[in-house]
């Protein structure tokens, strides 16, 4: 046991000496490229000519592969051997379009208010028919016939209701009568009933 222990005691010590001896290289080659680089101004190239005293690590090749990135793995080797950290990151999934708006139907119309009827046109005038009532003396002793208006036939106009005097000249057909109106109009009008003139001037009667 205590051999074992000795032994590992003395690959420690192999160990740090070899760590400390290449350190110790390590620096040498620093200075010694420092003090080369500021006495010759600079550090010869291939074809002898001077480069910078910045050196560029992209000339040695060594140094190129350690900063170029390592190229992609295929997809199977990439699911196997490299860290979930290094995948790409998963695109979201695409928004939902948004729902077409409904458009509510339109309110139904009111139906129309339905439209008073209108007045009837105004009645034409009436036409009346007058009714033979007999001759009525004035003061001067004249007899003038007396007519009542009971409809309309469009031989004379007047009110229903009103009373024509005048002078019954002659029959003039059948329910016709000529008439001289005191205006001294002639008007030939319809009686309800054909009246008979007397020969002898007297009072007019009905048939």
């Amino acid at each position: 046991m205590q051999t074992l222990r000795d032994w590992l005691e003395q690959l420690r010590n192999e160990w740090e000496a070899a760590l400390l001896a290449a350190l110790a290289l390590i620096l040498l080659a620093v200075l010694l490229l420092w003090l080369a680089g500021g006495r010759g101004g600079g550090v010869r190239g291939h074809a002898g000519q001077a480069m910078p005293e910045t050196v560029s690590l992209i000339h040695y090749p060594a140094a190129r592969a350690m900063l170029e990135p390592a190229p992609a793995a295929p997809a199977a080797e990439r699911n196997l051997f490299t860290s979930p950290l290094d995948a790409p990151p998963e695109r979201p999934p695409p928004a939902a379009e948004p729902a077409a708006k409904v458009t509510p139907p339109p309110e139904p119309t009111p139906p129309p208010e339905p439209t008073p009827p209108s007045p009837p046109p105004p009645e034409p005038p009436r036409f009346v028919t007058i009714a033979y009532a007999g001759y009525q003396e004035n003061r001067s002793g004249k007899r003038a016939a007396l007519f009542r208006v009971v409809g309309g036939d469009g031989q004379f106009v007047v009110p229903e209701g009103q009373k024509l005097r005048g002078h019954l000249i002659e029959e003039a057909g059948p329910n016709k009568v000529r008439f001289l109106t005191p205006d001294g109009k002639e008007r030939i009008l319809t009686v309800d009933e054909p009246i008979r003139l007397p020969a002898d001037g007297g009072a007019a009667t009905p048939r």
